[in-house]
Formats: C-alpha cells, sequence, structure tokens
C-alpha cells in the first residue's frame, strides 16, 4: 500500500513537470529576453503599460503609489484593467523590467493554467 502511494506521488509529479515543461515549449518564442524583442500582438504595450510602476520601487520606494508616467499622473493602483498588483507581475516586473517580466509572466501562465486544467 505504502509503494503504490509512493508511485502515485511520482507519477504526479511527472506529469506536473510534464506540463511545465510543455508550457515552455509552447512559449519557447517569449524565451528570448532581449530587451528589444517584444512578443507578437499590438496590446501588449497597452496591457504592461501599467506594470512600470514597480520599476520605481527599487528606486523610490512609495513614490511608485503614484503613477505620473501619463497626463501628470493618477494613484498607480486605480488600474482597473490588467494584473498591476498580481504578486507574480509585480517580483517579475521587480526582477526583470517591464518587457522581460511580461514576457516571464506569460510563460509562468501557460504553466499554471496547464496545471489548472491538470
Amino acid at each position: 500500500m505504502k509503494a503504490r502511494k509512493h508511485t502515485a506521488t511520482w507519477i504526479a509529479l511527472g506529469e506536473l513537470l510534464g506540463i511545465g515543461l510543455w508550457a515552455l515549449w509552447v512559449g519557447r518564442a517569449y524565451l528570448d529576453f532581449a530587451p528589444h524583442v517584444w512578443p507578437s500582438g499590438r496590446e501588449l504595450g497597452m496591457v504592461i503599460r501599467t506594470h512600470y510602476i514597480w520599476t520605481l520601487l527599487p528606486r523610490c520606494g512609495d513614490c511608485m503609489l503614484w503613477n505620473g508616467f501619463t497626463n501628470g499622473g493618477a494613484p498607480a493602483f486605480a488600474e482597473l484593467q490588467g494584473a498591476v498588483l498580481h504578486p507574480l507581475v509585480a517580483l517579475a516586473t521587480v526582477l526583470w523590467g517591464g518587457i522581460n517580466g511580461a514576457k516571464v509572466v506569460l510563460l509562468i501562465s501557460l504553466a499554471m493554467a496547464g496545471w489548472a486544467q491538470w
């Protein structure tokens, strides 16, 4: 009984790893981390525009609460579209910047979607 449970655990972990590898294969175009290479699609720039407030966090701390990038600014977290407050977006943007952070978020989202279906 114990050996059967142990085998089932390894099979499940193998399936999860396979889904993660599938996500990397499907999103392999996003593995190009050149900052001037954007994923295809015209809407990407508009969607990740608000993510750039996270690049202010290491530079000025709490001044990132005011997004002054457009038309004099607005509160940074009043954005109704996009995922600016998602922890994955925040962490990826702080670590890799706006464009490359968006690529990492897209890859991880593919894996999370596969795991959710699993």
